[in-house]
């Protein structure tokens, strides 16, 4: 009997290692196995773009995903890299490439891309859907998990009247850099937003969900001349349902239209606590200045009938490093605001210190809203993209540094508007 309980002890001792498994950040080998590959997120970057108005033609269209490969430069193709710093930024970045464009001769059919090689970019071909003018589509976001990459992307469509309308599609190439040699799966996540009857604010309605597999040639491998396209694609048709969540079904968005600054820290006594403040900004003087060594603008109280914002100041980030708009989601009158910052523990300290501003819109907001940002801290893993410090659970001594400053300054309310 003493023999039977002994040896059920061991065996429960010995599967405890085993539920330390079921964590996301991998570790190496041991006894019981490896673990998992970890979850990381890849900025999304566009090497191309291109709004294509359609006249009611019947043009054959390329599928909603493909991936495959082009003769294309390789470079950093971020939002901040390719955007036009003076204006507000919309929720997808244009951009076009005058000297090799490729997009264009791909919609078309005379750009047939193949499978994809370890020595070139890995590149996602995206055809929006049929849009009217004031709505829009394109990729949120980017995430690797072992050999598997999910892209996520939205449609923000809404049931206003229009007159003289163009129907258009916005088109995209991503590039995901360079993979290593084997087989992937890429998964595709596609929301409907729809905003009805006038009201001020998005209504997640609709999600559907794709997949399909692509293989990524050694770079040692010879590249064949007749090499066929690529047959990694997704159709619209290949969308299947999938439900809404309660939390999500309640909620309100708004497009995540933004602008963002880097202030340079030039003096000890050019100190603004970091956190978050609303009301009036004079956003076309500040979007004058330079994209870094602005000054922080200045926040009034709001004004009826005038547009208010959250002023966003974060805590110190070194080169390499950088913020940007998530979402806004609204419960009620209340608002919060996700915003990803972009760190390394390897980040060059001595040189691009700075702090980012961010001016976000507050389409619905209202006296007494309650306005609330979560700073979602990524750390970059070395040739593996960038790790969700929250969800993790691993300790980030460059996460920590980061929201020190932050801690009990990420909440703001709306203040009545001024009566003038």
């Amino acid at each position: 009997m003493r023999a039977t309980a002994a040896w059920a002890i061991v065996m429960i001792l010995c599967s405890l290692p085993c539920l330390a498994q079921e964590r996301l950040v991998s570790q190496p080998a041991g006894d019981f196995g490896p673990m998992p590959e970890p979850l990381t997120h890849v900025p999304v970057q566009v090497l191309e773009s291109y709004d294509e108005f359609w006249h009611f033609d019947q043009v054959d269209r390329p599928p909603l995903l493909m991936v495959g490969r082009l003769a294309v430069s390789e470079g950093d193709y971020r939002r901040y890299l390719i955007s036009d710093p003076h204006i507000l930024f919309e929720p997808y970045p244009t951009r076009s490439d005058p000297r090799g464009p490729v997009i264009k001769a791909f919609l078309h059919g005379d750009l047939k891309p193949r499978q994809p090689r370890a020595d070139g970019p890995t590149l996602v071909f995206l055809r929006g859907p049929q849009l009217d003018r004031g709505q829009d589509w394109g990729p949120e976001w980017i995430t690797v998990q072992g050999r598997i990459v999910t892209i996520a992307v939205s449609a923000w469509l809404d049931d206003r009247p229009r007159h003289k309308n163009i129907p258009f599609t916005r088109n995209f190439v991503l590039t995901l850099g360079r993979l290593k040699a084997g087989d992937y799966e890429l998964r595709l996540v596609s929301r409907a937003m729809m905003e009805r009857d006038g009201t001020t604010g998005y209504k997640l309605e609709r999600i559907g969900n794709a997949s399909t597999r692509f293989a990524v040639e050694a770079a040692e491998a010879p590249v064949r001349w007749d090499a066929p396209p690529s047959i990694a694609v997704i159709a619209e048709s290949d969308l299947a349902p999938s439900q809404v969540s309660d939390a999500d079904a309640t909620r309100l968005w708004e497009r995540p239209r933004f602008a963002y600054r880097g202030w340079w820290l030039t003096s000890a006594l050019d100190w603004t606590p970091p956190g978050v403040e609303c009301g009036g900004i004079d956003l076309a003087e500040w979007l004058k200045s330079d994209l870094y060594g602005a000054k922080i603008p200045a926040v009034s109280p709001p004004e009826a009938g005038k547009p208010v914002f959250a002023r966003l100041v974060g805590s110190l980030l070194y080169g390499g490093e950088w913020a940007e708009l998530r979402d806004v989601t609204w419960a009620g009158a209340d608002a919060t605001i996700h915003v990803d910052v972009w760190c390394s523990q390897s980040a060059d300290r001595g040189n691009g210190i700075h702090r980012p501003i961010l001016v976000v819109p507050l389409e619905r907001a209202a006296a007494g809203s309650r306005v609330r940002v979560e700073w979602n801290v990524f750390n970059a893993m070395p040739g593996a993209g960038y790790v969700d410090v929250q969800l993790a659970g691993e300790p980030s001594a460059r996460s920590n540094e980061f929201m020190q400053d932050l801690r009990g300054h990420s909440d703001a309310v709306i203040a009545p508007p001024n009566s003038k």
